[in-house]
């Protein structure tokens, strides 16, 4: 009779010197021994989902039959069943005992069956049925407690590790996912700060920050200030404010003079020329007292700017005042008209400038026409005293003629004394007789030319012939009225006076007195 040991678990007999069941997830530490003679029938494969006990099984023929040991399936390790438990429920198969030699040779080769160990059976002598008993269970477990299948408990165990993995997979995954969703919120607050920061720089001109972009508008600034009063990160809001009150600084300063004009004046570091104002009359802020860089500089030469138009506009609109109203004035001199006509000249407005010059066309209409009327007056005036010199001349008595260059004249009792007047070129070959002819129009340029001077007035004067000197004749201009500006204080006991010397060809002539 051979002795084995039974697993208490899956019901498993062993009669191999094995330390732990084959087919449990879970090896126990030790089986228990019993001591039953092994038969035939004994000898079942057990299901390892259902832990039995093991029957009574009858004995077969004493025949001894030889027979082959059955194959045994190799059973997976440790490992191979955790994996494979892992993944999916194994599929229980009957194993095979093999039996010991003496085994052998008492049990005749039989199909083995697998009996219900829980069934009812009837005992040959008796007839009497007996219900098998269960075997009790290991010292180890309490008899109040079932026993627990091990292969379903290890189940359980895996479900549950298995769940942890999942859920602590899921935890680490979901904390992981959130940690990326913050590190993008905060890469993409980054950016959206950064292209804000880089908008604000595009309002400078360049990298040093002084001047305004050519294209700065109020707009401009405006749209930027509201995406960073939106902005919800207070850190960068904090950082970009710096900024932008620095461009709203300076965008007030430039807007003050731009919007002064139809075309912005102060583009990035220049001045446009050619600007001009929107009003000829514009009020103008005044400039920066002490500039703190360049561009307050370039603000105040704007304001100046403006300034010198203004000046200029009013200018002209109070010198137009005086040659025309509502009307072109008919007492406007040439004098006026010229005046404004130049302080038009200067203005920036080409339109205004345009407006005044069909004015001022005008005016000189009215003024030419006034100058014609005062010129012909003249000229009346001027034929009027010709006539009249010529007639006074034609009325008096010829002078003799001698070979002796004539004198100066005073009078004594009627009678002509003569003395010497300027020395004349040739002198001394001169004649008293010959053409004393005048060249046409000499005779009435000089007189015309010594009323100007005021050497005589009209009716105080005459011509005396002197000399021909190479066919050329002259003659000495004489005052007979102290009344011209030349001989006032001068008495009347002088007359007549000799004045000049007279060239009747050329119309050259010179007295004592510078001419």
């Amino acid at each position: 009779m051979e002795k084995g040991k039974k697993c208490p678990n899956c019901g498993y007999v062993s009669t191999k010197n094995e330390e732990y069941c084959p087919n449990c997830d879970r090896f126990e530490p030790t089986f228990e021994d019993f001591t039953k003679e092994l038969t035939s029938e004994n000898v079942v494969e057990r299901p390892v989902e259902v832990p039995v006990d093991e029957p009574t099984i009858e004995k077969e023929s004493e025949t001894p039959v030889a027979i082959e040991p059955e194959i045994v399936e190799e059973q997976p390790t440790e490992a191979e069943e955790a994996s494979v438990e892992s993944v999916s429920e194994p599929v229980d198969e009957p194993v095979a005992v093999e039996p010991t030699e003496p085994q052998i040779e008492k049990f005749a080769a039989k199909e083995v069956i697998p009996e219900d160990p829980y069934a009812v059976k009837t005992d040959p002598v008796s007839s009497e049925s007996v219900v098998p008993k269960k075997e009790s269970a290991p010292s180890s477990f309490k008899e109040s407690e079932p026993t627990v299948p091990k292969k379903n408990y290890n189940k359980l165990i895996g479900i549950v590790v298995i769940a942890a993995l999942v859920i602590g997979g899921s935890i680490f995954g979901f904390t992981k996912y959130q940690a990326k969703k913050e590190a993008d919120q905060i890469a993409a607050v980054k950016k959206e700060a950064a292209l804000l920061e880089n908008d604000l720089n595009k309002l400078y001109f360049n990298e040093e920050k002084v001047f305004l972009s050519e294209t700065f508008t109020e707009d401009s600034l405006q749209d930027l200030e509201s995406q960073i009063a939106e902005f919800k990160e207070a850190k960068y809001v904090t950082e970009l404010k710096p900024v932008v009150a620095d461009l709203r600084n300076r965008g007030d300063l430039l807007l003050s003079v731009n919007n002064l004009f139809k075309e912005p004046l102060i583009k990035g570091d220049k001045l446009v020329e050619g600007s001009v104002l929107k009003q000829a009359e514009a009020t103008v802020p005044k400039g920066i007292d002490k500039p703190a860089d360049k561009f307050e500089e370039l603000i105040n030469k704007g304001l100046k700017v403006a300034s010198d138009q203004v000046a200029a506009n009013k200018k002209a609109k109070e010198l137009m005042a005086k040659v025309y109203g509502e009307e072109a004035k008919k007492e406007a001199t040439r004098a006026q008209y010229d005046e404004a006509k130049a302080a038009v000249k200067t203005l920036k407005d080409s339109s205004l400038q345009q407006d005044y010059d069909t004015k001022l066309a005008k005016v000189d209409t009215l003024i030419v026409a006034e100058e014609k009327k005062e010129a012909q007056r003249k000229a009346d005036e001027k034929a009027a005293a010709i006539a009249q010199a010529e007639a006074s001349l034609a009325a008096q008595p010829q002078v003799p003629q001698t070979t002796t260059p004539p004198v100066a004249s005073t009078s004594n009792n009627g009678q002509w004394t003569y003395r010497t007047g300027i020395a004349l070129p040739n002198e001394s070959t001169g004649t008293t007789y010959g053409d004393w002819s005048w060249g046409e129009g000499i005779q009435a340029k000089v007189i015309n030319e010594c009323l100007k001077r005021g050497y005589i007035i009209e009716g105080g004067y005459e011509l005396r012939q002197r000399i021909i000197i190479n066919g050329e004749a002259y003659y000495d201009l004489f005052a007979t009225s102290t009344q011209s500006s030349l001989l006032k204080g001068r008495s009347d006991s002088e007359l007549p006076i000799y004045l000049v010397t007279i060239n009747a060809k050329t119309g050259w002539f010179k007295g004592e007195g510078p001419n």
